[in-house]
């Protein structure tokens, strides 16, 4: 699990960086260069530390235990451009160039500290406990020491930033995007608080190197949901857009057992020419959107087609029975109730015994997508409201009080 987990990561960082690289090019912005460089930081940490790639590392540079060394380093880097980057989104470039330099200070103090401590200490090869590989070497516990610290110190800074212009922003993407990095940086933040009391039990000969698994998973969780929120202001807006189309196709695929209902069964002279795109073209949001448009024209030309048959009583019972609901979806019913009264009067061929009513108004806002929404409602109490049912079923005027709000027999 953990393998996928930091595979999936990897390969998620670096396709983000490979998307901001192009746009870096392009824009020349210090802020889109800072969401590049931390997103690749990012992918090699986390491809440093999946872990058959960190084994093979491990033998490949056994003299000098390189690669925990690049790790440590890439992780320190990482956190220090998220706190850029994260500078750059909240504050002008001019109120922020101060406070960048003197993190790039202090990063390049802590490289180079920690490069002389860990390479001074020289730890033994292959040994992948945190814990373990600390006891006894003042020189590699000091260089992990200073490790957690400088990661904690940065995660502290990138859940406050979060948090707090997480509230002060007016753009819901970027909103969301902090918090969820802050939601991250909280979760490395425990992983260090975990990692600096196994350092300290070390000291004290105590393996405290069990919960490893676990404590990689909050890690890397910790690091998936920081890329999701320095990245979520790109591809949220792409992200919304797919689920709305999703959600469109949806309710479109709903209206198809009402549309066979009403105009393919009853009225096949009013369906407009066929499509000739191909399945997967169908599926796209030009053609989606025409044959959206195109199955409303429909059902509201079988609708008016059917006025004539409505039954009114039916109707007014809807009414009665459903004037405790909100306006949505009161209307979609008592329009359901026309068209099964109007349907069932066709089928028989009964003359319409009165004079043709109008029929319920649809409360639209005068789009596609809130026609759409209705109609999508209208389908699906035409094929199973007990609403409709029970306007249908012709009760006395007992029955239908008795079905008002706060009656047993009110249906669900």
């Amino acid at each position: 699990m953990t393998t996928a987990l930091y595979s999936l990561c990897a390969a998620g960082a670096w396709v983000a960086a490979g998307y901001k690289l192009s746009a870096t090019r392009r824009l020349r912005d210090p802020t889109v260069t800072a969401v590049c460089v931390t997103l690749a930081l990012m992918g090699m940490v986390l491809t440093a530390s999946i872990p058959p790639l960190r084994v093979w590392l491990d033998h490949q540079l056994a003299s000098v235990n390189f690669g925990v060394l690049l790790t440590l380093v890439c992780v320190v880097a990482f956190s220090t451009s998220a706190q850029v980057m994260l500078l750059l989104w909240t504050r002008t470039a001019e109120d922020a160039r101060g406070a960048v330099r003197n993190r790039l200070i202090a990063l390049a103090g802590v490289v180079v500290l920690m490069t002389a401590l860990f390479l001074a200490a020289h730890p033994g090869p292959h040994d992948h406990s945190f814990s373990r590989g600390s006891a006894g070497n003042l020189g590699y516990a000091a260089c992990l020491l200073i490790y957690l610290a400088a990661l904690g110190i940065a995660m502290l800074a990138i859940a406050r930033l979060g948090w707090r212009y997480a509230r002060l922003t007016d753009r819901p993407l970027v909103a969301h995007g902090l918090r969820l990095a802050a939601a991250g940086s909280t979760l490395v933040l425990a992983y260090c608080v975990y990692r600096l009391g196994t350092l300290v039990g070390a000291w004290f000969g105590r393996d405290t190197a069990y919960p490893e698994t676990l404590l990689r998973l909050i890690a890397g969780s910790g690091a998936l949901l920081i890329m999701l929120g320095l990245t979520l202001p790109s591809w949220g807006p792409r992200f919304v857009h797919g689920i709305d189309h999703l959600r469109r196709y949806a309710r479109y695929r709903r209206l198809r057992s009402l549309w066979q209902s009403i105009v393919a069964g009853r009225h096949p002279e009013l369906v407009l020419e066929h499509s000739t795109a191909r399945a997967l073209r169908r599926f796209a949001p030009g053609e989606l959107h025409f044959r959206v448009y195109r199955r409303i024209i429909e059902l509201s030309d079988a609708r008016l087609a059917l006025r004539p048959y409505i039954d009114p009583d039916a109707r007014e019972r809807a009414r009665l029975l459903t004037r405790h609901l909100d306006e949505q979806e009161r209307s979609a019913i008592v329009a359901a109730t026309e068209l099964r009264s109007a349907v069932r009067a066709e089928q028989s061929a009964a003359p319409a015994g009165h004079e043709s009513p109008g029929t319920e108004p649809a409360p639209l806002d005068g789009d596609v997508a809130s026609a759409l929404a209705w109609w999508a409602r209208v389908a699906r109490a035409y094929a199973r409201s007990e609403w409709v049912a029970e306007a249908l079923a012709a009760p006395t005027d007992a029955d239908v009080y008795a079905a008002t709000p706060g009656s047993p027999r009110r249906p669900g």
